[in-house]
């Protein structure tokens, strides 16, 4: 039995999601201004309107991530933002790109498209896709 779910909230009272592992640690929490959902329970697809995105690590640190939409795919375990991704982390480090996929199992990201990485001093560093932990401090830009 196919599902379609939409959610509609505000600026003063967003959606929230909250993502936990296994072992209840908080993963993530999405928070946005409007969701739609298809699919039957355990291959849900859904989107996300408005989004701002915090990805807990392992370690106790953050990725805070704003953009235009984003997909959570129960199915490939992704959550992937789109449309003018801007993400940040507490040390001050940026990373700017169209599209960034955060991977569920290996807690990691992949930015593509007009990548702009930023580091604390200002220094900078482009590309077309970027692979790192979400410290931004493991990196592979290309």
């Amino acid at each position: 039995m196919w599902l379609h779910v939409t959610g509609h909230g505000s600026a003063l009272h967003p959606l929230r999601f909250v993502g936990t592992t296994a072992g209840n640690r908080r993963e993530y929490d999405l928070i946005a201004r409007s969701y739609e959902s298809v699919g039957v329970q355990g291959s849900t697809v859904a989107t996300l309107f408005h989004v701002h995105a915090i990805f807990f690590g392992r370690t106790g640190s953050k990725l805070i991530a704003d953009a235009a939409k984003a997909i959570v795919d129960e199915v490939a375990n992704t959550i992937t933002l789109m449309d003018n991704v801007h993400a940040r982390t507490s040390s001050g480090m940026t990373l700017d790109c169209d599209r960034l996929r955060y991977d569920r199992v290996t807690e990691m990201v992949h930015g593509e498209g007009h990548v702009v990485m930023t580091d604390p001093h200002g220094m900078r560093a482009t590309g077309n896709s970027v692979d790192s932990d979400i410290t931004l401090t493991r990196t592979h830009l290309q």
